[in-house]
């Protein structure tokens, strides 16, 4: 499985070869990258019906984390 990238910048998944160009893209793996599609595919009943290791939410977590800081222009702190 070849790495997988989101870019902040960008808004979205990048593979390796356009990470190149988006220096700011942060590795996910491939676990997070599932459960990320899920959670943005399902029907909104659904979101919570399946399990996530503890450090694929962590992950998660600071990706939105990172993503929220730089989209709003302001630092705020990691809720988890």
């Amino acid at each position: 499985m070849k790495d997988i990238y989101f870019s902040i910048k960008d808004n979205g998944i990048k593979c390796d070869a356009c990470k190149r160009q988006d220096k700011g893209a942060v590795t996910l793996s491939y676990t997070a990258y599932t459960s990320l599609v899920y959670i943005l595919s399902s029907d909104a009943k659904k979101i919570f019906s399946f399990d996530v290791p503890e450090d694929v939410i962590k992950e998660i977590s600071l990706l939105a984390q990172i993503y929220t800081n730089e989209k709003l222009e302001k630092e705020y702190k990691l809720l988890m």
